[in-house]
């Protein structure tokens, strides 16, 4: 962007650098939507088991999703620390990333879980449509698009382990 009129006035009293503003600083988020050819609970155990962790997020996973657990998860690029907020099967859950690589943590990841008609999903069995969200990332341009791609993956592994559970 240029000026197009040079007008210095607006420079003549700048306020000093990391003033405090009123408004908050913008946030960007990963939102992925898939469906999964299996019941909602198949994959909500999928997603908050140790034996469904283990098999789509690390093989390192062992204890069990819990709410208001604190647990470490481990990613390729330092582990994650997450405070598990909600969970509500077979439809919701909410982790808090309280540390982990940097612009991991503050960040929160949120799951939706929903079971699609019959007629709608145009399938012989239960389809579920998974909403996922993760959101407050800093900066858009950082970690977030690698995360983005990863999730992405693991998201699709995901779907391979509860369609060949359910």
């Amino acid at each position: 962007m240029a000026f197009l009129v040079m007008d210095q006035e607006p420079f003549a009293d700048a306020e000093p650098v990391g003033r405090l503003t009123s408004y908050a600083p913008p946030v960007h988020d990963i939102v992925h939507e898939l469906t999964i050819a299996a019941e909602p609970k198949a994959v909500f155990e999928a997603l908050t088991t140790a034996r469904g962790l283990a098999r789509w997020w690390d093989p390192g996973c062992d204890t069990d999703l819990e709410a208001d657990a604190t647990l470490t998860l481990p990613l390729p690029s330092g582990d994650i620390t997450i405070r598990v907020g909600l969970l509500e099967a077979p439809e919701l859950m909410q982790w808090e990333i309280t540390d982990g690589p940097r612009e991991w943590a503050g960040t929160t990841v949120a799951i939706r879980i929903e079971e699609l008609d019959a007629d709608v999903a145009g399938g012989d069995g239960p389809v579920s449509l998974v909403n996922f969200w993760h959101g407050g990332w800093p900066y858009e341009d950082g970690l977030m698009p690698k995360a983005s791609f990863d999730w992405a993956l693991r998201l699709a592994a995901l779907r391979a382990l509860a369609e060949q559970a359910g």
